[in-house]
């Protein structure tokens, strides 16, 4: 997922529906985004995929370095043999269960999942 903002700076984290919509789908996701991104989303109650690969890109404030481990990371899974990565894909189920539900449940966040669902309608 390719939040809006990547760089540091502002005190504010934005999320949009762009972090929303694989929760939607039931996807799992990884967020090129601001530094602690999903350390907000876990903050906000959602569960992320620590347990399931390595999401210490979040906790990397240099720009360059962050965009590396998520690069990293993204080739790590991309050579994966497919019966790994459906295995880890299976074992992320309750998490997207989990973040599906709670996405459905919390207010701030009708608004991004009446937008996605108009998207993926027209598609």
């Amino acid at each position: 997922t390719t939040e809006t903002l990547f760089l540091n700076g502002s005190n504010n984290l934005f999320l949009t529906e762009k972090t929303f919509k694989p929760m939607l789908l039931k996807m799992p996701f990884i967020v090129i985004g601001q530094y602690h991104t999903l350390n907000w989303l876990r903050v906000l109650g959602y569960k992320t995929f620590n347990n399931i690969w390595n999401e210490s890109y979040d906790n990397e404030p240099n720009l360059q370095m962050r965009m590396q481990k998520i690069c990293d990371l993204v080739e790590y899974l991309g050579k994966m043999p497919k019966e790994e990565l459906v295995k880890l894909l299976d074992n992320s189920r309750d998490i997207l269960e989990y973040n599906y539900d709670l996405l459905l449940s919390r207010r701030p966040e009708r608004e991004a999942i009446k937008y996605i669902t108009a998207l993926i309608r027209e598609k």
